[in-house]
């Protein structure tokens, strides 16, 4: 006897719909009035729904919080964009930085100017306040070595991704050692989290590569790496915690406009 899936019980209904992304929850809400019920009494349900209409994921610590304090965020969320006012003022710091070479990078509650000088790479970070993430303003400088440049930045792991040059050899037969160095944005030292650090060689000549930015997706990074002589984009990713590699994904010939978004 074929059974409809409406006539299971409440309890395997809403076990199925855990399962489901906010828009299959929307679509299964739409098809009988029973399940309409069960997503509206749901408060997990709701608050997916919720969540995800404001183009928000959940982060690494919202699975030690109950759904009621989970909405209560989403709540205060919603309230500080409602009094959310734009400021405008001056930012004293930057005479101060500039030097042969700038950089800017910004994150959802971090702003980063990092300027290369004779001395080393300045680097001034800027934390915006956040009522909902429980952040003060505040600002800070780090001091780094000249040959480094900052490739990304994650504020909510206290990482700072630089690049570190060095020249080995001489042109056509030397190589760059190309190190990417993962330090914690708060005191620019090592990150405890990281097992070792990576060192890509970069031969000069026509079989160069010339890499991109690097993204940071939780532990994973991703950066996109382009052959001068085939003009081949590979986009490789890998674990910065143990440093494994994940998967690289090569594509020839592409446009002269890449990154790793």
């Amino acid at each position: 006897m074929l059974v409809s899936i409406v006539g299971l019980p409440a309890e395997l209904l809403r076990a199925i719909l855990d399962q489901l992304d906010y828009k299959g929850i929307i679509a299964c809400q739409k098809t009988c009035r029973r399940l309409r019920d069960l997503v509206q009494e749901s408060s997990k349900l709701q608050y997916m729904i919720k969540l995800s209409a404001r183009a928000l994921c959940e982060g690494p610590d919202a699975r030690l919080l109950s759904i009621s304090e989970r909405i209560q965020r989403l709540q205060a969320y919603d309230d500080a964009r409602a009094g959310h006012s734009i400021k405008h003022q001056e930012l004293p710091f930057i005479p101060a930085l500039i030097g042969d070479m700038n950089q800017l990078r910004i994150s959802v509650t971090t702003l980063i100017l990092a300027s290369v000088r004779a001395d080393g790479l300045r680097v001034y970070v800027q934390q915006m306040p956040s009522v909902t993430r429980g952040l003060e303003e505040r600002h800070w400088d780090l001091k780094l070595p000249p040959n480094h440049r900052v490739l990304a930045v994650d504020a909510s792991q206290d990482l700072l991704v630089v690049r570190d040059i060095r020249a080995v050899g001489s042109p056509p037969s030397g190589t760059r050692s190309y190190k990417i160095v993962m330090l914690t944005l708060s005191t620019g030292e090592g990150h405890p989290l990281t097992v070792s650090n990576a060192e890509m060689p970069m031969p000069w000549g026509i079989d160069a590569y010339v890499y991109g930015d690097v993204q940071v997706f939780g532990e994973y990074c991703a950066t996109v790496r382009r052959c001068m002589k085939t003009d081949a984009v590979s986009l490789v990713v890998w674990d910065w915690k143990t440093w494994t590699m994940v998967t690289e994904i090569v594509r020839a010939p592409y446009p002269s406009t890449y990154n790793a978004t």
